[in-house]
């Protein structure tokens, strides 16, 4: 599960120091979560969204996630 959160961080990572313009890595985001969504260690994901600076984006997405 290590590789998921890892992808996931990855993803925020490069969408953040690609300008934010391709909406590839939000929708890889959106379909990893679709997968494992329930299972996904948040408070994980939200400490290191939150030391890479991309907590804003991980928050968007996991709000658009939950509402599904």
């Amino acid at each position: 599960m290590a590789g998921l959160h890892f992808a996931i961080l990855y993803k925020l990572s490069y969408y953040r120091l690609s300008g934010e313009v391709s909406q590839k890595h939000p929708i890889d985001i959106s379909q990893m979560l679709a997968v494992i969504g329930a299972s996904l260690d948040i408070a994980y994901v939200e400490h290191w969204a939150s030391e890479i600076g991309v907590a804003d984006l991980w928050r968007a997405l996991w709000d658009e996630f939950q509402k599904k």
